[in-house]
């Protein structure tokens, strides 16, 4: 911290005025000021201001809340058929913008993106990507990203039953993974060096393998649904729910000049993509219940919208079930279902299903019609039984 400088600034007003003195006191970022008699007036930006001879001028700053500062932000890179798709995330912080920039920098504006996403069309050479979250307030940029996460093509030790799409695993972040998909764990060492890496899940070592030996020790479980590649860098395929939790990742230098070993956390988090959901209404009196069901996925939520969109937030509604009033006019209903790896629509409902007309009277017309044929069909009977026994007295007669 600077010594604080303090500026001291006598004059007299104009007439009628007291006496100004105002006294400033510096020091690296904040300014003090005290002893002032005028009254203040306050600038008004854009325009011009008329100030008086002596007066006090106010520039008044209105911060917009309290906002937090951004977090380091990660980067998740999904390999798509030749092109490499980077998302940009940042836990914490408030109005947070994203931009992206290459490593090295290559000297034009051309090379720096904006917003939280970027698709890269790579090239045969190796560059590293990098994003940088910010706000009014702060800025923080992320660990950079080699797109050859994507573009190795080398034999597999270990393979077996995954799918097509591949998931990079983000250090330090939580990735959502669809079941039955491949899972890319990346390793970059610095320099050519000799490694030994382990990975571990839930405390239990699932694969260690040094750069010079080249033989993997894989625990039993995964003997067949491991990969690893010339760099060490680990997939892990066919994922499933028992595969979400945290991953611990070591890497241990061999080199003579004593490295510290490097430690790397990864939180995988595996759902089961969504089904088509199905609708089922109840007729309640005047109004109508739905409900919505997926019959598959994990950690489901439900939306509403109405066919045609009404243009506003007003007509969305969250839940798996809601209640709705119908109009005159004829309406249907969509429900979404989604998770963080997949989203569904069912097909739409019309709400005219429960405005169909009952007869006349109401349901309490049948309740009597129906207690009125069976005192007639009672009657009937005992008017049969009767003419019966007198057929038969008259025959005992003759």
């Amino acid at each position: 911290m600077n010594e604080v400088q303090r500026w001291n600034y006598t004059k007299f007003g104009t007439i009628g005025r007291p006496l100004t003195r105002v006294t400033f006191a510096f020091s690296d970022d904040t300014l003090y000021q005290c002893g002032w008699t005028e009254g203040v007036v306050v600038a008004d930006a854009g325009s011009i201001t008329n100030v008086a001879v002596g007066e006090r001028v106010l520039f008044p700053v209105s911060p917009e809340g309290n906002q937090k500062p951004v977090s380091k932000p990660n980067i998740t890179a999904e390999c798509l058929n030749g092109s490499i798709s980077l998302s940009c995330f940042s836990s914490q912080g408030s109005e947070v913008t994203y931009s992206w920039e290459t490593l090295p920098p290559c000297g034009d504006d051309s090379c720096v993106h904006l917003g939280a996403t970027v698709e890269i069309h790579p090239s045969s050479e190796s560059t590293l990507h990098r994003c940088t979250s910010q706000n009014p307030v702060s800025r923080a940029t992320s660990d950079p990203i080699d797109l050859g996460v994507c573009s190795i093509q080398q034999p597999s030790v270990y393979q077996c039953g995954w799918t097509e799409g591949v998931v990079v695993a983000a250090a330090g972040s939580i990735t959502n993974v669809t079941v039955g998909e491949r899972v890319l764990f990346p390793v970059s060492p610095e320099g050519n060096q000799s490694v030994i890496i382990e990975l571990t899940f839930n405390s239990t070592t699932v694969i260690s393998w040094s750069s010079r030996r080249k033989v993997p020790d894989v625990h039993d479980l995964y003997v067949h649904r491991i990969d690893i590649v010339e760099s060490g860098s680990m997939h892990v395929n066919n994922m499933q729910h028992s595969d979400s939790g945290l991953y611990q990742m070591l890497i241990q230098y061999m080199s003579g000049d004593h490295k510290p070993s490097k430690s790397l956390s990864f939180h995988l988090q595996v759902l089961e993509p969504v089904s088509k959901p199905n609708i089922t209404a109840e007729c309640l009196n005047g109004r109508i219940s739905l409900s919505c069901f997926s019959s598959q996925g994990s950690e489901v939520t439900y939306s509403w919208e109405t066919l045609p969109p009404c243009g506003n937030d007003s007509c969305v509604h969250l839940g798996a079930t809601v209640e709705i009033h119908p109009s005159s006019e004829s309406t249907e209903y969509t429900c979404t279902a989604q998770n963080p790896v997949s989203r569904a629509t069912s097909d739409p409902i019309d709400l005219g299903v429960c405005s169909i007309q009952q007869p006349p009277g109401g349901p309490w017309v049948l309740v009597l019609c129906g207690t009125v044929l069976t005192v007639l069909f009672l009657i009937s009977i005992q008017l049969l039984h009767k003419r019966r026994n007198k057929k038969q007295k008259r025959n005992s007669l003759g």
